[in-house]
């Protein structure tokens, strides 16, 4: 990746994860390196946006599809019949922070349609998600206010 890719395309799945609260796009790019359960203290955060600043993601980042037709929303990263929603969606966009906080938002809302608690009352809220928007990383918006979305149905 660091030597002979030019761009990258991100292609996370919309999941929960038991340590990170959600896995999308930002840490997704664990994938890229050696050894990354060293980095999943505290939350992953902020090992995740840290990571994300490296020239050779960030500099080669382009899109972002994630794949949000079935959805984990609990019990994550490992799949569970009992605990993945159909969700028939895909979301699509160049910045990782505001993809995430989506990706969050939509887990929050099938995390509270199954009766769960949300993230923060689990202590699971993904905070590398709001560290990777702050002024140190600049990686995207993290609020949702600030993120537009466009909805496209092809049904």
């Amino acid at each position: 990746m660091s030597e002979e890719c030019t761009a990258l395309l991100n292609v996370p799945m919309l999941k929960d994860h038991d340590v990170a609260g959600v896995s999308i796009s930002l840490k997704n790019h664990f994938g890229c390196i050696h050894n990354p359960n060293k980095l999943h203290l505290n939350g992953c955060s902020p090992y995740v946006a840290d990571l994300n600043l490296a020239p050779q993601i960030r500099g080669k980042h382009r899109l972002i599809i994630c794949d949000a037709l079935e959805v984990i929303y609990d019990g994550g990263p490992t799949y569970r019949p009992s605990t993945a929603e159909p969700y028939g969606a895909l979301l699509i966009g160049t910045d990782p922070v505001a993809l995430d906080r989506v990706g969050w938002q939509i887990i929050e809302e099938l995390r509270a349609r199954a009766g769960l608690r949300a993230l923060s009352e689990e202590g699971r809220e993904p905070h590398y998600i709001s560290v990777a928007a702050d002024a140190d990383h600049r990686l995207g918006v993290g609020e949702l206010s600030g993120i537009e979305t466009v909805e496209v149905s092809l049904s």
